[in-house]
């Protein structure tokens, strides 16, 4: 950020999200007089967590309790829609190349699952593992979410065409998703929205 446009626009409190280059930030924006309120946004805790300090910060304790409940309230509703039916495996692909997906208790992981779903990597130690062909093609997903907007060039055609992405069964029988990366791969109070399309995708 440019800290001199900080300054002059009076900034009293930055926030961001929890990185390694957060702790450098914060020192040098402390010491020009600014608080910093880093967020991590990992896992769903997380995002509730998030709400309820912003609320804090901006003294909107009251809204910020009615929107996190708003939307554990909206998460539950969709896991009970989902109630009862088999669990499609499948994979989320967070980056095509290298192959990158999401791991056990990250906020991906725990949209699968609510919406009804069942990542085929929620055994790895891992958050953000990058993972091999062979091992895609061995778990077998029955469905690909991918993230991928109009803007993008990824999507299913290029997909078939990519050595290692044409041999998974998933993409040469067009099991592939797409879904908008501003609502899928930022965690906020869209999330529930986020959820019920992927439920929606997946039965």
């Amino acid at each position: 950020p440019n800290l001199e446009k900080l300054v002059e626009a009076g900034v009293e409190v930055v926030l961001t999200m929890e990185g390694r280059d957060t702790p450098a930030l914060e020192a040098r924006l402390n010491k020009m007089g600014m608080d910093v309120l880093s967020f991590s946004t990992n896992t769903l805790p997380d995002l509730h967590t998030a709400i309820r300090s912003l609320g804090v910060v901006l003294r909107r304790q009251a809204q910020a309790d009615s929107l996190s409940q708003s939307i554990a309230r909206r998460l539950e509703n969709i896991q009970e829609r989902v109630q009862g039916r088999e669990p499609v495996p499948v994979m989320y692909v967070v980056s095509v190349d290298p192959p990158m997906t999401a791991g056990p208790g990250t906020f991906i992981d725990e949209m699968v699952r609510i919406a009804g779903g069942r990542s085929v990597f929620n055994d790895l130690s891992m958050e953000w593992p990058t993972v091999g062909f062979e091992a895609i093609v061995e778990r077998n997903p029955a469905m690909l979410i991918l993230p991928s907007s109009d803007s993008m060039s990824v999507n299913i055609h290029r997909l078939q065409d990519m050595p290692g992405w044409r041999e998974v069964p998933a993409v040469r029988g067009g099991k592939v998703v797409r879904v908008d990366p501003n609502l899928f791969s930022r965690p906020g109070p869209d999330f529930p929205e986020a959820v019920r399309t992927l439920a929606k995708a997946l039965h």
